[in-house]
């Protein structure tokens, strides 16, 4: 997200926001600063972990808070997505040595954060042609709490998007994100549930309604923009400043 819409949506009051860290190839983020491997060689980018802990520096200062993807799921349905020309079989298994020694960095550079909540992989369940796997979700899962011990920071709550049952039952997880255009229900786990993508923009009038609902479920429910128009996205701004004012003291 760019730091203008970050500090639109806080100005509106939003204080939780998605983003995906990839890791992506340059078929996929053409932009060398967005992309945390420098080519040929595979070195880290420092660049681009000034600019992720930029934007969380940003953040903490209007009061929001970063819903952070860690291994995006939807990339590795086509593998030169992805920054290690990795496909949907990778979530079969444990994470294997490249994919700890991400997770690791990505501990090392921004896990002192106050301001963040970890996602373990975009749409895994979702990954054909068979999905993810309790071993992939608790393995992330764990790996990232490791680090956060050994570096005395945190806790920072970990959400599962795999869909999966043990995955979701598993202390290891924290909270639970779902794909879907309506508000979602308690599933049962004892643990926040929320929507955190829907695709395409629902409308302003249902992006309301799905607010409430979720509301009423004891849920949450983000704006996903998607393809809104720029009055789309201002109308949604609206509903989520007026939210505030009406349902909080």
């Amino acid at each position: 997200i760019s730091e203008s819409l970050l500090r639109d949506a806080a100005a509106h009051g939003a204080n939780l926001m998605h983003i995906r860290l990839g890791p992506n190839s340059p078929v996929l983020e053409p932009r060398p600063a967005m992309r945390p491997y420098i080519l040929p060689d595979g070195a880290w980018n420092p660049e681009f972990f000034a600019g992720l802990n930029r934007l969380l520096d940003t953040a903490w200062s209007v009061g929001v808070t970063l819903e952070i993807d860690l291994i995006d799921g939807w990339e590795l349905k086509r593998p030169e997505q992805s920054a290690w020309n990795a496909d949907c079989s990778l979530l079969q298994h444990a994470p294997g040595r490249t994919q700890r020694d991400w997770l690791n960095k990505v501990g090392d550079e921004i896990g002192a954060h106050e301001n963040i909540l970890w996602q373990i992989s975009n749409e895994s369940g979702y990954c054909p042609p068979l999905g993810t796997t309790p071993d992939w979700e608790i393995g992330v899962a764990q790996i990232v709490r490791a680090r956060e011990q050994m570096r005395r920071v945190g806790p920072h709550p970990i959400a599962t998007n795999g869909g999966i049952r043990k995955a979701d039952m598993s202390p290891a997880i924290d909270y639970i994100e779902t794909h879907q255009s309506v508000a979602a229900e308690q599933t049962g786990a004892n643990k926040p549930v929320g929507v955190n993508e829907y695709n395409p923009y629902i409308g302003t009038a249902e992006f309301r309604a799905q607010l409430e609902q979720a509301d009423r479920n004891g849920t949450f429910f983000f704006l996903w923009l998607s393809d809104a128009t720029a009055r789309e996205r201002t109308e949604a701004l609206d509903i989520i400043a007026e939210w505030r004012r009406t349902h909080e003291s």
